[in-house]
């Protein structure tokens, strides 16, 4: 999902973002136009529409970039545990390419 950025490639803040949700309402134009013309993507705005009609002006705030979990994330201690294990007893120092051994 691309993030929400204007032309100059900023993120919108909550005022833009309503801004843009108040020139859309108050458009003759068809939603879909006037977004056409503003360069702001239809999903993008329904995204921020909806997120506006249930949470008001502070549910446009800006979302964190990164997620808290990501899905297909090994856990550290269990990584540790893995690579202990495939590594079969043997030790390794701390230099370059030590890991070369296992590939």
């Amino acid at each position: 999902m691309g993030r929400e950025r204007n032309i100059f490639g900023m993120r919108y803040s909550a005022s833009e973002k309503l801004e843009i949700i108040r020139i859309v309402e108050q458009s003759h134009l068809p939603a879909r136009k006037t977004l056409e013309q503003i360069g702001v993507p239809r999903t993008t705005f329904y995204r921020w529409y909806d997120r506006y009609l249930t949470g008001g002006l502070e549910a446009l705030g800006d979302n964190p970039s990164r997620p808290e979990r990501v899905w297909n994330r090994i856990p550290d201690e269990r990584a540790v545990k893995n690579f202990h294990r495939s590594a079969g007893g043997r030790s390794f120092d701390a230099e370059p390419n030590t890991f070369r051994g296992l590939l």
